[in-house]
């Protein structure tokens, strides 16, 4: 290999490396095989480590690896940004982790209350990211993970779980008054609370966006890691403090995105109270082509009064004659969730009407709320829309059934898929739509694709209780394309 001219070599150093994207992931990203390749490639000799092919190689794997935030810094950026070698070629991608990996010595609330306060006002991580950015003004694409992927496969922070969170889990475990009655294992020693990494990401999430926009670089998409969309701490907070969900004024998820962009793709928890698309901010994005929003419902989110699929996570019905925007260059709308929350046909219908040349739609995982509607009617009325294309995959109808209850005993113990409210019983069950004449007659070109994810033969329709259930995603489509 030493003797090898330097343009073979480069050809050589041009193939080390090939972006994947998984099934649970909706942007392509780097194999730990690759990263170690490049590494060891750069320690072989001093003319491959000075090779440009191999220092640009090097680039791209950095730009899509998450630079992490620690002790309220961000050392590899900060590192990058010094040597132009690296700079220069720094065009294209910049990833960013929210969680800050150093202040292991704050307190729970002080890692997004107080204490990250405090910090920020000795010195402000806004105009320090500014000053970082500045020298990596080419980047296009931005991309955020809200937690690192390696806490995923076990690694975590040695964090001190708190009393509260702890607390907190095991009662919503246990199904106890006051809390969700379909929460989550409690955790683990060791384990890093899933409330602090959401809350502490929903804290760095509007600053790096504030960042981009002072440092005046003109991004064009903003995605965020949908890492299989893991039972709701893989996402950014929409604000607010869980245990007291009624005091909060949630923010506008999209204040600080840069006006001129083209996608958005965002995996959150929590959103705004009021509907998603009453939004005087997602008005101003009008070279929005493709919007893409992945949701999942919280362990801490209180259940309705009719149950934990009540609530529509549009909720436009009440007002959607009154249309007062449109985005009239957005081609391409991807929704997702996790079946922890359910949506009214009347609320999915009037959101498209925001999108006036919609030509792409594509829903995954959504579970039609539990009346006369279905996802037959459903298909049968966005025939109106004169689709190009549309995407289902795994579409649920839920059910329920009421049964009185004559004795009402608090000790009940709540399995999967039941509630007990008041003196009733309400059973819920999930059903599989069923494809027929109407799906075809939905869109000029339909795709639909069953993967079973999360089916029980009982049709429960709550997912396992489980902290690491992985929802696939919409590149099955793209994949499946690719093969044809």
């Amino acid at each position: 290999m030493e003797k090898l001219p330097q343009e073979i070599l480069d050809d050589v150093f041009t193939y080390l490396w090939n972006p994947e994207q998984p099934i649970t992931e909706q942007f392509h990203i780097v194999s730990k095989i690759s990263i170690r390749t490049v590494l060891n490639c750069r320690l072989v000799a001093r003319r491959w480590f000075d090779s440009e092919t191999l220092i640009r190689v090097f680039v791209d794997v950095l730009s899509r690896t998450p630079f992490v935030w620690y002790n309220h810094r961000f050392p590899a950026l900060e590192a990058m940004s010094e040597i132009p070698k690296y700079t220069r070629w720094f065009d294209h991608t910049i990833t960013i982790c929210g969680m800050d990996l150093g202040l292991v010595t704050l307190g729970a609330y002080d890692r997004w209350g107080p204490g990250r306060e405090e910090l920020d006002k000795e010195s402000p991580v806004t105009q320090y990211l500014v000053h970082l950015l500045r020298r990596v003004s080419c980047v296009e694409h931005f991309r955020f993970y809200p937690i690192y992927p390696n806490c995923l496969d076990g690694t975590w922070p040695n964090w001190d779980v708190s009393i509260l969170d702890r607390v907190s889990f095991e009662t919503c475990f246990r199904g106890e008054y006051g809390r969700t009655k379909y929460g989550y294992p409690a955790l683990q020693d060791g384990e890093c609370s899933w409330w602090g990494v959401q809350l502490e990401s929903g804290w760095i999430f509007p600053k790096i966006k504030e960042a981009f926009q002072e440092a005046g670089i003109c991004l064009d998409s903003v995605d965020s890691s949908l890492l299989g969309n893991r039972a709701s701490h893989c996402a950014i907070s929409g604000g607010g403090d869980p245990a007291h969900d009624d005091s909060v004024v949630e923010p506008d998820l999209f204040k600080w995105f840069p006006k001129n962009l083209k996608r958005i793709a965002i995996t959150i928890t929590r959103p705004s109270r009021g509907p998603l698309l009453n939004s005087s901010s997602l008005e101003e994005l009008k070279n929005l082509q493709h919007l893409e929003i992945t949701l999942s419902k919280s362990p801490e989110q209180a259940i309705d009064s009719d149950g934990p699929f009540a609530g529509s996570f549009f909720g436009l019905s009440s007002w959607s004659s009154e249309m007062w925007f449109r985005l009239e260059n957005l081609k391409k709308v991807w929704f997702m969730a996790d079946y922890k929350f359910s949506f009214r046909e009347s609320d999915i219908l009037n959101a498209l009407d925001f999108f006036p040349n919609l030509e792409h739609l594509a829903l995954g995982h959504i579970l039609l709320h539990p009346n006369a509607e279905n996802w037959t009617s459903l298909l049968q009325k966005l025939a109106a829309f004169n689709l190009k294309e549309l995407w289902l995959l795994d579409p649920r109808d839920l059910h329920h059934h009421r049964h009185h209850l004559h004795h009402h005993h608090p000790h009940v113990n709540h399995q999967p898929g039941h509630i007990i409210e008041g003196t009733h019983n309400t059973d819920y069950h999930m059903a599989k739509y069923v494809e027929d004449d109407h799906l075809s007659a939905a869109a000029g070109h339909v795709d639909m694709i069953e993967t079973e994810t999360l089916w029980t033969d009982e049709g429960y329709a709550y997912p396992p209780l489980r902290r690491d259930v992985e929802y696939p995603g919409f590149v099955l489509f793209e994949e499946m394309k690719h093969n044809h």
